[in-house]
């Protein structure tokens, strides 16, 4: 993990102003070998995960690619087993504009190029990419694949009453490149799973 200073800022398109205290953020999304292991120990359950296109859990040879077609339930429960919690999306936009940088993309603010696991133009790629695998699109902080590989669950104020959440970053399928600016959610079902959307946990420090 990497901790992430607080600060203020103008969040999403709408420009609210929100304000983030210090917290800290997993360097990686979360693994498929990760998530074998949470399920070994008893906090993690493996319903489902096997039925997505583009599933990575129980495949040896994607050990090392994210956790995905895992429910908004079970990304909770993943993080909640490392005495961890889901980054909330004030925080995950905090961290991916590099704080008082105010980035467009994790990167910087140059369009998507060979800093992500994308599709580029051609929307050609079948599968995620093994973590870490593109350093040049870091955050500041030196975090990894805030921009593209998969969506990450977040949390919100307004989970308490809704049925959906915002998953943040773009993903290895999208080729459209405003998918992965830091002020752009995607809103998902709290049900639905996917080979494209996985976890990032964090913790508040003490």
């Amino acid at each position: 993990m990497v901790e992430v200073p607080g600060g203020e800022f103008s969040m999403g398109k709408a420009k609210q102003k929100v304000t983030v205290a210090p917290f800290c953020l997993d360097v990686n999304e979360t693994t498929a070998d990760e998530y074998a292991a949470c399920v070994k120990g008893g906090g993690c359950d493996e319903n489902r995960v096997k039925v997505c296109d583009g599933a990575t859990y129980g495949k040896p040879e994607l050990g090392k690619h994210p956790m995905v077609c895992v429910d908004f339930n079970q990304a909770e429960a993943y993080c909640k087993a490392q005495q961890k919690r889901l980054v909330s999306t004030e925080e995950w936009e905090w961290a991916a504009r590099g704080g008082t940088e105010d980035r467009y993309y994790p990167w910087g603010n140059d369009e998507p190029g060979d800093q992500a696991c994308w599709g580029g133009k051609a929307g050609t790629r079948a599968l995620s990419c093994e973590v870490g695998s593109f350093p040049q699109g870091d955050s500041p902080l030196g975090i990894h694949d805030l921009g593209g590989n998969v969506y990450e669950w977040t949390t919100a104020a307004s989970d308490k009453t809704s049925t959906v959440r915002q998953g943040r970053g773009g993903s290895w399928r999208d080729s459209a490149k405003d998918l992965f600016r830091n002020d752009r959610p995607f809103i998902f079902k709290t049900t639905y799973r996917c080979g494209f959307l996985g976890i990032r946990c964090a913790t508040t420090p003490e």
